[in-house]
């Protein structure tokens, strides 16, 4: 499912690059959220960046508080996959106990 997910979002045409900044997992332990650690983690991508030559950052967020820190941290929505649309191409997956109706591709180029 996820290489079906990443097809959906081709940043190398987007960007006209040769290589990017993702990263596959970002949580919060439940007793820390909301006091902005997510988006700080994210922010810190941005030296990282500059120190690789890697102008540009994308990464798919599936709950909304990952898209809030992203959006936070200056990352903007590119791409957006609605969950019951990818349900039909993947029936056995249960969508249901997301927060968000979709997940979303965010990026920051620098």
């Amino acid at each position: 499912m996820l290489r079906y997910v990443l097809k959906q979002h081709d940043v190398f045409g987007k960007y006209g690059v040769d290589t990017y900044l993702s990263d596959y997992a970002l949580c919060t332990k439940k007793a820390f959220r909301t006091r902005g650690i997510a988006t700080e983690f994210i922010k810190a991508r941005t030296p990282m960046m500059k120190a690789l030559d890697v102008p540009v950052t994308s990464s798919l967020y599936t709950v909304i508080g990952s898209q809030k820190a992203a959006a936070k941290a200056g990352h903007n929505v590119a791409q957006t996959i609605v969950y019951s649309e990818l349900a039909k191409s993947y029936p056995t997956f249960d969508f249901s106990k997301s927060n968000v109706d979709s997940a979303k591709f965010l990026d920051f180029k620098l």
